[in-house]
Formats: C-alpha cells, sequence, structure tokens
C-alpha cells in the first residue's frame, strides 16, 4: 500500500512537471508585436537600456494613427496670465537694434546663422530656448525612436534606439503679424536592432489664447522614413512654417494677441505625439512699434555699459552708482531709488518714453 502510494505521488509530480514546461515553452512562444516611441530631450541624446522590459499601455501598442487627429485636443502648457507674465521673469538677453527697417521682415541686421544656433545654444543657460533677441530664437534638442517588441500583456523589451539632433530656428517679424519656424536634423546615431524604413511625421501647430489661429491651427507637418530623414544634408530645413496672424483678435488699445507654437513627432504606432517644450510669442497692432509685429516675449530685455570701456565708462559708472547707491549721484536723496532697479520688486512693464528730460551727473 505504501508502494502504491508513492508510485501515484510520483506520477502526479512528474505530470505536473510537464505541465510547468508546457506552460513555459508557451509563455515563452508568446507572440510579439512591434511599437514605436518617440522621446525628446533638450540636455543630452536620450538612452534607452536594452533588452530591459517595461509595461506600456497596451491599448496603444499596434495602433495605428493619423497626424492631426488627436492634437486637437490638447491644451496650452500654461495659462493666458502665466504667458503675459513671462517677460517680467526671463532672464535672457536682448541685443537687436531698435533701428526700423520699414518692410515687415525679420531683423536681417541681428539674426542668427544656423552655425551660431548649433554653437552657442547652452541648455544649461538658455533652457528651452535660446532668446537671441525679441525677434530671433534657436534651440537645439535631441529626439529619438525607440523600437519595442511587446507581448499582448504590455510587457515591451526595447530593442533598439535611433536618436537625432533637433535644431529650431523662430523668426519674429516687424511691420506684420506674422512667425516663421524652421527646424534641421543632424547628428544621427542609432543602437541595437533598429528599422530605418520606420515612417515619421513631425510637425508644429499654432495655438492663440484669444481665440483660433484659424485654417493654420493645425499647422504643418512632413513625414518621411527615418533613412529618409537621414539623407538630407544637415543644413537643409526639414520643415518651414510661416504663421500669418493679421485677423487674430486681441485685447487692449494695442491688440496684443499671445500664441504658442507646438511642435511635435508620431510614429505609426502612437496613438498621441510627443511634444517639445512649447514657444511663447506675441503679437501687436501697437501704433508706436511699427504698427504691428510679432516677438519672443519670455525675455526680460537689457542694456549692457562696462565700467572698463574708455568710451563709456563715467556713463556706466553714473548708472552703476544711481542702481546701486544712489547718494552718489546728484541730488542723491537718501531713500530715493531708480525704478526698474535689480532690487526694485516692481519691474518695469512697458519701455514707453514719457517725455521728461532727465539731467544727470556723477559727483566727482
Amino acid at each position: 500500500m505504501i508502494r502504491g502510494s508513492w508510485a501515484i505521488a510520483s506520477l502526479a509530480s512528474a505530470v505536473v512537471g510537464v505541465l510547468i514546461l508546457a506552460q513555459s515553452a508557451v509563455a515563452a512562444a508568446e507572440p510579439t508585436r512591434p511599437y514605436m516611441e518617440v522621446t525628446w530631450s533638450s540636455h543630452e541624446r536620450p538612452k534607452v537600456r536594452l533588452g530591459q522590459s517595461v509595461m506600456k499601455d497596451i491599448d496603444q501598442i499596434g495602433r495605428e494613427s493619423a497626424p492631426s487627429k488627436f492634437r486637437q485636443q490638447r491644451l496650452p502648457s500654461r495659462s493666458l496670465d502665466e504667458s503675459k507674465r513671462l517677460m517680467f521673469t526671463a532672464k535672457q538677453s536682448y541685443t537687436a537694434d531698435s533701428a526700423d527697417i520699414g518692410e515687415p521682415t525679420a531683423l536681417a541686421y541681428d539674426e542668427l546663422t544656423l552655425e551660431q544656433c548649433r554653437e552657442g545654444f547652452d541648455p544649461n543657460r538658455h533652457f528651452p530656448y535660446w532668446i537671441y533677441n525679441h525677434y530671433v530664437l534657436c534651440g537645439v534638442h535631441y529626439a529619438a525612436v525607440t523600437f519595442y517588441e511587446c507581448t499582448s500583456s504590455g510587457a515591451c523589451t526595447p530593442v533598439g534606439i535611433i536618436s537625432w539632433r533637433v535644431t529650431f530656428e523662430g523668426d519674429g517679424f516687424k511691420g506684420a503679424r506674422w512667425a516663421d519656424f524652421g527646424y534641421y536634423f543632424d547628428e544621427w546615431a542609432s543602437d541595437g536592432r533598429v528599422d530605418w524604413s520606420a515612417r515619421v511625421t513631425f510637425g508644429v501647430d499654432c495655438f492663440s489664447f484669444d481665440g483660433d489661429c484659424f485654417d493654420q491651427s493645425l499647422g504643418l507637418y512632413v513625414s518621411n522614413t527615418l533613412s529618409g530623414f537621414r539623407s538630407q544634408p544637415d543644413d537643409t530645413r526639414v520643415l518651414f512654417a510661416h504663421f500669418t496672424l493679421e485677423n487674430i483678435p486681441g485685447t487692449g488699445p494695442d491688440t496684443l494677441s499671445y500664441f504658442q507654437a507646438w511642435t511635435w513627432f508620431q510614429t505609426s504606432t502612437d496613438v498621441l505625439p510627443s511634444y517639445a517644450p512649447d514657444i511663447d510669442f506675441r503679437c501687436d497692432k501697437a501704433s508706436y512699434a511699427n504698427g504691428q509685429a510679432c516677438i519672443f516675449h519670455n525675455v526680460r530685455a537689457f542694456w549692457s555699459l562696462s565700467v572698463n570701456d574708455a568710451a563709456v565708462n563715467e556713463a556706466a559708472s553714473h548708472i552703476y552708482d544711481a542702481f546701486t547707491d544712489i547718494t552718489r549721484t546728484e541730488p542723491g536723496v537718501v531713500g530715493t531709488y531708480v525704478p526698474g532697479n535689480y532690487a526694485d520688486p516692481d519691474h518695469l512693464s512697458s519701455p514707453r518714453f514719457s517725455g521728461a528730460v532727465v539731467t544727470c551727473r556723477r559727483l566727482a
């Protein structure tokens, strides 16, 4: 009787072992399907740990998506009030000449070349964009497409990655409510098992806080294979978007209108596009400023003078004294200060000249 029990138990164990092996074989043979995902990085080239499984939303895996299908549902990254405050909180430099150049055009005499943009952009100082002046914007980011093999349960294993550099150029205008955006791709790299024939779509949209950008709200986009994009020369503009915004309603006597440019990428398996950091800009119809213009307003303007420059050292020293120790100027009343100086929390919000004539001199 004991022998029979032992034999039955051994047989049961063998059957269980066979079942476990069979289940393991089935699990190992579970079919997978490819999935691609776009990622952005403003500081360094995106990386992925190949072979390390991650969970993805299985509803997105393998679903074909069309450009523009979901983008209209997106909300802006900041409110209108937050966008307006950018001009009072940004700390980048303003170098544009103040000359009136007449016809609607970007400020050609203070433009930034593609090489200057790529070499001068510093993500630690200019994140997410370098506002070279109110009319010229530059950005150097990285994009990547990661290739996955995914099971029906949503377990996705990255098998390869293709990354490249994306250079942004933005131009505002004097004399017209226009804004232009151009994009360039270069510095391609790959790792692991990738598909250069995979098709991706790249575009830029216009969003207005004051209504709609009309037929331009979905902007422009271009679709190509990764190998097709890579084959283009480094200085070839992959996409150019020109937004004409003269009919957008605005507010106040200057008809101010605030906008965002939304730059995005999408693969054939992405349900939702991946967005780069938004670009804020503002247009107006101010009579004192060429009639109308579009500018990148998230920049605080400043004029730089050096006390070490013999041609302007007296003026520079006087301004420095007025801002740091007003008693060194005439009349130098204790307790008074220059509005807009670095210690004044109420920053000046308009450069309009009041018409007053002020005569200053530095005490010897």
